[in-house]
């Protein structure tokens, strides 16, 4: 094969590597290519999911945040995994889904999570949540009155009679 590629085998190397039939790494050593590149002239990236010093290195990760010479990129927001290969699930959604939804799943994106949409479920959650303490609240005022009576009316009407100890 050529050691320095002519014109001619330019065609023929590029039809190989898209087949991925052949290691371009050591086409690539005399050229001392930079970091995601290959080549007799250093001119093709490095295909995904190689990446870095002779596209020796893998990337584990989807294809759009594999950068073919530093490898895997951070998550986009809406995505987690090793490889950023699964998206959040409800209610996160967001950088690295660390933040939470606070509306019905079908209105939650897991990108952008509820905003520009309405949160209309949440108004009625927390007015729900609010009714629910008030009724509880009731409640336990209402045993407390109850209590307090019966206290009263035991400690005014029932006093227990003092014994008195007769035979010795």
């Amino acid at each position: 094969m050529c050691k320095v590629l002519p014109k001619s085998c330019y065609v023929f190397v590029l039809f190989i590597y898209l087949a991925g039939e052949v290691n371009l790494k050591n086409l690539s050593k005399s050229m001392n290519c930079s970091l995601g590149h290959v080549g007799g002239h250093c001119e093709l990236p490095c295909r995904y999911p190689s990446y870095g010093n002779y596209c020796q290195k893998k990337c584990y990760c989807k294809k759009e945040y594999c950068d073919h010479v530093s490898g895997c990129r951070d998550c986009q927001p809406g995505s987690k995994g090793k490889g950023c290969e699964h998206n959040c699930t409800y209610p996160n959604y967001g950088v690295y889904c660390r933040s939470t939804c606070d509306c019905l799943e079908e209105e939650c994106d897991y990108i952008t999570g509820c905003e520009g949409k309405t949160n209309e479920c949440t108004l009625t959650k927390d007015r729900k949540s609010s009714e629910t303490m008030l009724s509880g609240t009731i409640v336990l005022g209402f045993i407390a009155v109850i209590q307090f009576i019966l206290y009263v009316y035991l400690s005014i009407f029932y006093r227990p009679q003092p014994l008195y100890i007769t035979h010795f």
